[in-house]
């Protein structure tokens, strides 16, 4: 009996400290850990907006690359054949130099084209509210950050970072860049699926500027990752004035693009291919007419038919 008091007093007099040792640094006996109390999870970003790849529309693409790559190729061996007759060879080989590297240059900007259209389709968009709360002194009050995620399509990853007062001077608006900075942001609900129709009115209506911009990108073929960088280019570092020059210059969406790009990649590589053509025709034409007419030209000279001397 004796003892059971004794206990008894201890618990009490334990839970009367316990108030008094949750004020002392060392001790959290009211923590999360101690009364297994898990803190409440941070708030996963909202999806607006997503959309399919352009994967169907760039591989048609790059087949209509490779056949321009091949056009040209063989548009320029069968124009430097035509004129192979006609020309010297240092100035040959000097011309033979510059279309390689024309060659390889149409590549290149062809390909280019491709990327720059499949990086301006936003394929997601995310919006996420991220409380922070300075911990110095314990005075400041906690401040929102707006985040905006926009994936888009060729391995392109926007993080903007919206300010919490409206756009002012020459700094563009989320409105303003949805509006006129289609260039490089295009985002298509005819062929996408928007999941929250009223959050996504509201971030692309919203008046508030970026503040910081992360851009995340992988190189292609014939890019390294600092170009690729600066190929992309940055919103934060685009004024409202450079987005009303853009503006109406984006030239549709990119499907339509792509499907531009398209056909402009194949009536190139015809265009090589036949002028190449050409030029070899007319080359060899002209090559076996002077032959011809050196043929009937020539006249052997009197002393290749007079008899040899006979030896005395």
């Amino acid at each position: 009996m004796l003892r059971a008091r004794q206990v008894a007093t201890w618990q009490l007099a334990k839970r009367r400290v316990a108030p008094w040792r949750c004020a002392r640094a060392w001790c959290r006996p009211c923590s999360s850990e101690a009364t297994g109390e898990r803190p409440a999870p941070a708030p996963a970003p909202v999806l607006l907006f997503r959309a399919r790849s352009l994967e169907n529309e760039s591989r048609s693409v790059e087949n209509a690359i490779t056949f321009a790559t091949v056009g040209m190729s063989g548009g320029m061996g069968f124009a430097f054949l035509g004129l192979a007759p006609l020309t010297s060879p240092n100035l040959f080989m000097i011309g033979l130099l510059l279309a390689i590297f024309q060659v390889q240059f149409g590549y290149s900007l062809i390909t280019r084209q491709l990327y720059m259209q499949r990086r301006r389709w936003v394929m997601e968009l995310y919006r996420d509210e991220v409380s922070e709360t300075a911990i110095t002194n314990h005075i400041s009050p906690a401040q929102d950050k707006h985040l905006v995620t926009v994936v888009c399509d060729a391995n392109l990853k926007r993080v903007w970072t919206l300010g919490n007062d409206a756009a002012t001077g020459d700094t563009p608006s989320m409105q303003d860049i949805a509006e006129k900075g289609k260039m490089f942001f295009y985002l298509d609900r005819e062929v996408g699926e928007v999941m929250d129709a009223e959050g996504l009115d509201a971030l692309l209506a919203d008046s508030k500027g970026i503040e910081e911009e992360k851009v995340e990108v992988k190189p292609v073929i014939g890019e390294t990752e600092e170009l690729s960088k600066r190929i992309v280019q940055s919103f934060s570092e685009l004024t409202r004035t450079n987005l009303q020059q853009m503006a109406g210059k984006d030239g549709g969406s990119p499907i339509q693009q792509l499907d531009v790009l398209e056909r402009a990649a194949k009536i190139t590589g015809v265009s090589f291919m036949t002028m190449g053509l050409l030029f070899y025709v007319m080359g060899n034409w002209s090559a076996q007419n002077a032959i011809h007419r050196a043929a009937q030209s020539y006249t052997p000279s009197p002393a290749s038919h007079a008899s040899p001397a006979k030896a005395t």
